[in-house]
């Protein structure tokens, strides 16, 4: 005999002679089996068995790598530029890899067809770019989720920042005006900056070119003071 589950999922098999049988499941489209698809039954005369099956559907783990832009860790109104060509790994909670995606134009990646389960999203940063924060905490290039039947999850989400550098010169004013004009074109050397980020916290002390000019690379963009 062949039966279709109700809307509650429920099905029954009547006036079934005593013996053994094998209840056959057909997993309809778009879900998976949790539970083996077969179940072996035996009836006795006027006995009633049961046999019950799980199945479930995938869902979709998303989010973006996006642009810090003031570097602060936390996701602004203006953080809205994505990071194109990153590496994002949906892996089992004890590390095994599921998927590798790689982020769009618009820095967007999608996991699709997943198995309800425990996940970590982890992102690789880019060459030159650090990260500065997830959309769950703390600031480890990780994301964790619980995927359910056919949930669809957003949001999942990293902060990356890319380091910038302060250039600059010290030069002669030559007419001591305090401006910077066509004519103070010669450099003072050597003279020692000082870089201050929050203008407290000494983070790289340089010497000028032998021009005057100077550069200090590989910052986050955060507040500095420059100190002569």
């Amino acid at each position: 005999a062949t039966n279709i589950t109700s809307a509650g999922g429920s099905y029954v098999f009547t006036n079934v002679p005593p013996g053994d049988y094998t209840v056959v499941q057909t997993v309809p489209p778009g879900y998976l089996a949790t539970t083996p698809t077969t179940v072996n039954v035996t009836l006795t005369s006027g006995s009633t068995d049961m046999a019950n099956f799980l199945d479930t559907q995938p869902g979709s783990i998303a989010g973006s790598v996006l642009v810090d832009v003031n570097g602060d860790g936390v996701f602004d109104s203006n953080d809205t530029n994505g990071i194109a060509g990153v590496t994002v790994v949906l892996e089992t909670t004890n590390g095994v890899p599921v998927a590798t995606n790689i982020t769009s134009a618009d820095g967007s990646y999608v996991f699709t067809n997943v198995p309800p389960g425990n996940y970590v999203v982890v992102e690789t940063d880019k060459s030159g770019w650090y990260s500065t924060g997830d959309s769950v905490p703390p600031n480890d290039n990780q994301v964790t989720v619980t995927l359910t039947s056919g949930q669809g999850l957003t949001g999942n989400s990293f902060l990356d920042a890319q380091l910038a550098q302060i250039t600059g010169s010290v030069l002669v004013d030559v007419n001591g005006n305090g401006i910077a004009d066509a004519a103070d074109t010669n450099g003072v050397a050597p003279v020692v900056l000082k870089i201050y980020q929050g203008g407290t916290n000494l983070v790289a002390t340089v010497t000028n070119n032998p021009d005057g000019t100077y550069s200090v690379p590989d910052l986050p963009p955060v507040d500095y003071t420059v100190v002569q």
